[in-house]
């Protein structure tokens, strides 16, 4: 029998640097234009003997199931479409098929995964169900939420070098990643700015600093890094073809001196630099960015704020319609769980995947499809930008 969630405040179960957070209905910011409508539910049916701990990541595959990485347990467990639990893979340990810290994980065929091991640096490929682990591929840095497969290639947003870290905060470049199925190890097909690091809008006390969506369309690679809110179109090799400022309504980011001072290894032992430093904060997160059926662009961002030593988070989505250069700005996803939200895209909706309380006070997964329709919401201009020095 699984226990119950001991409730805290806001109806949270995890404090400051945990994964859970704050629950209840969310209203986000006041003034807000209207919610994304909620369409399909999906509950996650778990067992006693294998349940979701603490989940890392979300995924859904082409043919609607569902995975989720357990960060608690180091397995990855696949829920068919209609929420049935299908099999798990992978546990704790550093033998073949097991993990330390499972992270990203790429469907590459019906029968074929590959998923990170956080902790060395690489992908390790897996037969399903057997969890039979096939060969290890060397990657330059931790993988972001994001990746793209075409043909016989995967792109992934990273973030690598690791600059540095203290009380929570973890700090690298993004770049974008180029991994060739074949091959046994990746490549950097263009590093994130580090001049950028200083200007950041976007830094989030428990991630990264300049994570990077991204989303391919007519062979043309979108890209967005967590530290500014600009887009930028850039061809396979690297070269700048154009881009844009995404319009920012709610929102917001931690201020420069809060980065300057988060980057300062003397301060990390300063008490000043603790949970109440940080409940002083706001900052987004960047964690999908994808292709809608006409064509649009779709950007998903939590928002994120701390009250006492509890970590909130609202999701907001943003529609870009670059060939009429106007934006759908920041429309918000009501989540009524226990945990901090896990999205995903699918088709043309965004999946969030939240922990609830049933009636029993018993946790459950709750998946939940957004059909991401902008019709009925105001359009702002989308104005070109210049892109950084990389």
């Amino acid at each position: 029998m699984r226990p119950a969630l001991q409730l805290g405040r806001c109806g949270t179960a995890v404090m400051l640097g945990g994964l859970l957070a704050c629950g209840g209905p969310s209203t986000g910011p006041a003034g807000a234009p209207d919610s994304i409508v909620p369409g399909r539910i999906v509950v996650l049916q778990e067992s006693d003997s294998l349940f979701v701990g603490r989940p890392f990541r979300f995924y859904l595959t082409s043919g609607g199931q569902h995975i989720v990485t357990d960060d608690g347990s180091a397995r990855i467990l696949w829920f068919g479409s209609d929420g049935k639990l299908d099999f798990a893979v992978g546990r704790r340990g550093r033998g073949p098929g097991e993990f330390q810290a499972p992270g990203a994980v790429v469907v590459l065929d019906d029968s074929t995964v590959a998923i990170e091991e956080r902790r060395s640096a690489a992908l390790k490929i897996l037969r399903i169900p057997s969890g039979r682990e096939l060969r290890s591929v060397y990657f330059p840095g931790a993988v972001a939420e994001d990746y793209t497969v075409t043909g016989d290639t995967v792109w992934f947003g990273v973030t690598a070098p690791r600059l540095g870290e203290g009380r929570g905060v973890f700090l690298g470049i993004g770049s974008l990643v180029r991994w060739i199925l074949k091959d046994s190890a990746a490549t950097v097909m263009w590093p994130g700015p580090g001049a950028d690091l200083l200007s950041g809008t976007t830094l989030s006390p428990l991630g990264f600093l300049a994570s990077q969506v991204i989303a391919i369309r007519d062979s043309i690679i979108y890209s967005k890094f967590g530290t500014r809110d600009i887009l930028e179109a850039r061809l396979r090799d690297g070269t700048l073809v154009t881009a844009w400022r995404v319009p920012r309504q709610w929102r917001r980011g931690i201020p420069e001196e809060t980065i300057r001072f988060a980057l300062d290894q003397k301060n990390w032992g300063d008490p000043q630099f603790g949970e109440d430093f940080w409940a002083q904060q706001r900052f987004s997160a960047d964690r999908r960015l994808g292709v809608l059926a006409n064509g649009w662009l779709v950007l998903a961002t939590i928002d994120g704020w701390v009250t006492g030593k509890v970590l909130n988070g609202t999701v907001m989505v943003t529609v870009l319609d670059l060939e009429r250069h106007r934006a759908c700005v920041d429309r918000i996803l009501p989540t009524n769980g226990v945990a901090w939200p896990k999205l995903t895209l699918r088709g043309d909706s965004v999946v969030t995947l939240t922990q609830e309380l049933d009636q029993a006070e018993r946790i459950r997964l709750v998946a939940t499809y957004f059909p991401v329709m902008p019709a009925s919401c105001d359009w702002v201009p989308l104005e070109k930008a210049p892109a950084p020095a990389m």
